[in-house]
């Protein structure tokens, strides 16, 4: 399933059987929860690729054999500064749902009345 971090990723690909293994991204999901127009970035053993921070991005593996990806990210340094934000996409659909957008990228149909206030939480 989708999530995002605040973090960016470098991710390298230490083995992946061939053609099995991808990850999708992009900025914003639909009503659905799905990434709006994925760049697929397919993981080739030996291979690097980037996650942009913020970015929405989901791994898939649909080989029958395990894959390993190495992430190095800077969650570390905002963990200690207390910025640090990750989300999942389900906890971020029944947010927006509910009015409750904590500035997530949303496609979404126009509105015809405006959400209650809602105090966010902290």
């Amino acid at each position: 399933r989708p999530h995002k971090h605040n973090s960016v990723a470098l991710d390298l690909c230490v083995y992946a059987k061939p053609g099995t293994c991808y990850t999708l991204m992009g900025q914003e999901l639909d009503e659905s929860g799905q990434i709006v127009d994925p760049v697929r970035c397919e993981w080739g053993s030996g291979a690097t690729f980037v996650t942009p921070p913020g970015w929405w991005h989901s791994h898939h593996n649909e080989g029958d054999e395990d894959a390993w990806v190495l992430p190095v990210q800077d969650a570390g340094l905002l963990t200690h500064q207390r910025v640090l934000d990750i989300r999942f996409v389900d906890e971020e659909v029944l947010r927006i749902k509910a009015g409750l957008s904590r500035g997530a990228s949303w496609k979404q149909r126009a509105q015809t009345e405006p959400a209650a206030a809602v105090d966010s939480p902290r």
